[in-house]
């Protein structure tokens, strides 16, 4: 007699479904937990990577700077000469420091008076260009060296990008930093005898530097053409010139994607266009700055403040950079950087 088989009754069907889920319910937790770590991990230390990094560069350039503008005239002479590709945009109110000169604090601007700047325009001083040249039109005597002084200027900025957009704004906020040409000193060069200028200038040019540049000078009074000077004398100096930008990179590259994951979403710190979009970020977009209603979204994550006198002065740099690694999980992170400078 063939004994009857008893299948899986509901009940017993139900209850294995119902743990499973749970099992399954947990497992996905853990592993949403562990990716959401792993993606805060990776993003926290991006983050830190970037904008020390960044601060450090800026750092680097301020020791060896001779001249920073600030937003006046000479200032903005000097920005609007800057041949930088139309490609590169500048954020929408990009405006450089103003020099607190009355005082070497670096405390954040009161709402009367704007000092902190979201971008940066420097003259930096190249190490010596080594030049041999005949002095005294002596063929039986040796050339002696000179060491020529030279400078470039340097120019941070911030740039949207629209190629990449941040958490749906259609664009990613970008730190630049544009290079120009070399310019050797004119007024060591000038200085120096006819004869001596007449010698040395071909030596010069043919390293490749073709204008100097007068420190101190407004734009239409600071550069000077090399070739006017093979005689021995400059000519006068060039009007409406202009100051050729060899190179132009960002200097956070990691801000296109996670290192590991490559799915991060980097940028610096700036307000969105709609208030209720404003991005849940633990630190202040501005510390030094002061919004106001006619500068449209000013400063954004990057503030300069300059204070001190003449040959004593003190510069914060503070750079914020912001990601999202999911629909609503954002992250931020500062780094700062305080230099004293002679210039």
């Amino acid at each position: 007699m063939r004994r009857h088989q008893r299948g899986f009754s509901l009940v017993e069907m139900v209850v294995v479904l119902a743990i499973v889920s749970v099992l399954m319910i947990i497992v996905y937790a853990m592993l949403d937990d562990t990716l959401r770590a792993t993606m805060f991990n990776e993003s926290h230390n991006d983050l830190a990577v970037m904008t020390q990094r960044a601060v450090n560069t800026l750092q680097l350039e301020l020791l060896q700077t001779r001249v920073a503008f600030e937003e006046n005239s000479v200032g903005t002479s000097y920005r609007t000469a800057l041949q930088i590709p139309s490609s590169i945009p500048r954020w929408t109110t990009t405006l450089l420091p103003v020099l607190q000169t009355a005082s070497t604090s670096v405390a954040p601007d009161t709402d009367v008076t704007r000092f902190t700047g979201n971008s940066l325009l420097i003259a930096r001083q190249m190490a010596p260009l080594s030049v041999m040249y005949d002095h005294d039109n002596n063929n039986g005597t040796p050339d002696i060296e000179f060491m020529a002084d030279r400078y470039r200027f340097e120019y941070f900025f911030l740039s949207p990008v629209a190629a990449r957009g941040f958490a749906n704004t259609g664009l990613t906020l970008d730190l630049m930093q544009s290079v120009s040409a070399e310019y050797a000193d004119y007024f060591q060069i000038s200085s120096l005898t006819t004869l001596q200028i007449r010698k040395l200038v071909p030596r010069i040019q043919t390293a490749g530097l073709s204008r100097a540049w007068y420190s101190g000078q407004p734009l239409n009074a600071a550069f000077f053409d090399l070739s006017g000077a093979t005689d021995g004398t400059f000519d006068a100096a060039v009007r409406n010139p202009t100051i050729g930008i060899v190179r132009t990179a960002s200097i956070l590259p990691g801000l296109r994607g996670g290192r590991i994951s490559g799915k991060m979403d980097y940028s610096v710190a700036f307000v969105p266009d709609s208030p209720r979009a404003a991005f849940p970020l633990r630190m202040p977009i501005n510390v030094y700055a002061r919004t106001a209603a006619g500068l449209p979204r000013f400063p954004a994550g990057f503030e300069v403040k300059i204070a001190g006198p003449t040959g004593n002065r003190q510069v914060v740099a503070r750079l914020l950079l912001m990601s999202r690694y999911s629909a609503t999980t954002y992250e931020a992170q500062q780094g700062f950087v305080t230099t004293a400078v002679r210039f």
